[in-house]
């Protein structure tokens, strides 16, 4: 009888959802681009939030199984998933950094 690690599987799990996601997204957006209306913008905006929590939850189950017996789902599933969140934090970084660069470009015309 073999014994089921929750928590890596969870995580495994979480690391395809979001890749899922990605490549769902990729596709949806190569659609989308011709037409910027109103329902592109919320459908990105639903991707977008869909994939920073399935990450940090894909994160926290990887925490919560670091415990567990070694396993190719449980190595794959901790990679993917802190992968995909240092990219998502990455990329709210360098968004902060061109917000606050545009508003000081603002401020030296004045």
């Amino acid at each position: 009888m073999t014994k089921n690690y929750l928590n890596s599987v969870r995580s495994f799990n979480y690391g395809l959802i979001v890749l899922g996601l990605i490549l769902a997204y990729g596709i949806l957006v190569q659609f989308l681009k011709p037409t910027q209306s109103i329902f592109s913008e919320i459908l990105n905006l639903v991707f977008v939030i869909a994939f920073i929590t399935c990450s940090i939850i894909g994160v926290k189950y990887s925490f919560k199984g670091r415990k567990e017996p070694n396993s190719v789902k449980k190595i794959i599933g901790i990679i993917l998933n802190s992968l995909i969140l240092v990219i998502v934090i990455l990329s709210l970084g360098i968004f902060i950094y061109d917000v606050f660069q545009l508003l000081n470009a603002g401020t030296k015309f004045k």
